[in-house]
């Protein structure tokens, strides 16, 4: 599978070079072969600029899952083999580059660099709004990294992580981690769906966007919502806007929280 891209390219986030600001036209930026492949015929609306290398030589990944386009200027890429590329935005961090820039103002990244550190976790999914990010494995465990200022990483504390760390779900019998089927994020807040199905949540609570009550303002590591499971409710989707909630239930049901 090859990948095209076409947009703004002002923070790297097409992994173009760092001198192309916007590209208009169709570009190769991944394929399978050395070769671009023909979009089109002659005389198509678009045409087919050369491939464009990245600014520096990198091992391309040959085959990609479905891309997954986020928001804030940061793509990541997916692969064949459960490995995730990154480019584009990283002022707080988000790419889980650890720290690779020397100031604010080369933070952005114009080129698809590998996130080494994930590369035997096989990622099934890539979860963000732009400052932070979560990633979630075939097994059940999630990492996160970035922007970290109301506990949206749920690891306890308000620094930013600049490499993705471990997130646990921790029992309160002690019997270890829940294992994590769904990452949903908002702006500031991270819902985790589990394998037996509790909802759990971090973060931000300004808008009752996690479901606590009114006089949570903020959950520092993740915490269980008990309303689900009190009231014999399954939930088997979740979904977040900035600052809103909503949970697909069984039997036809919907459920929202927040602003």
């Amino acid at each position: 599978m090859s990948i095209y891209v076409l947009g703004s390219n002002k923070n790297g986030q097409l992994a173009l070079k760092a001198d192309i600001e916007n590209a208009p036209t169709i570009t190769a930026l991944v394929e399978k072969g050395d070769s671009p492949a023909n979009l089109g015929t002659p005389g198509s609306s678009y045409s087919t600029p050369p491939l464009l290398s990245p600014s520096s030589p990198i091992q391309k990944p040959p085959y990609v899952l479905p891309l997954k386009f986020m928001e804030s200027n940061i793509n990541k890429v997916a692969c064949e083999d459960r490995r995730v590329w990154v480019c584009g935005n990283n002022h707080f961090d988000q790419l889980g580059l650890d720290g690779f820039y020397s100031s604010i103002d080369e933070a952005d990244c114009f080129e698809l660099k590998e996130l080494e550190l994930l590369r035997n976790e096989k990622v099934v999914d890539v979860i963000t709004r732009g400052l932070f990010t979560m990633f979630l494995t075939s097994d059940g465990n999630v990492w996160g990294c970035g922007h970290n200022e109301v506990f949206q990483l749920g690891l306890g504390h308000t620094q930013k992580v600049q490499h993705p760390i471990n997130i646990s779900l921790e029992n309160a019998d002690g019997l270890g981690s829940k294992q994590v089927k769904q990452v949903e994020c908002g702006y500031e807040h991270t819902f985790f769906l589990t394998t037996d199905n509790e909802v759990w949540v971090c973060g931000a609570n300004e808008c009752g966007q996690l479901g606590l009550p009114k006089s949570v303002s903020e959950a520092h590591t993740p915490v269980k919502i008990d309303f689900f499971s009190e009231n014999n409710l399954v939930v088997k989707e979740i979904a977040c806007g900035g600052h809103h909630s909503v949970f697909i239930l069984g039997m036809q049901h919907r459920s929202f929280t927040g602003n």
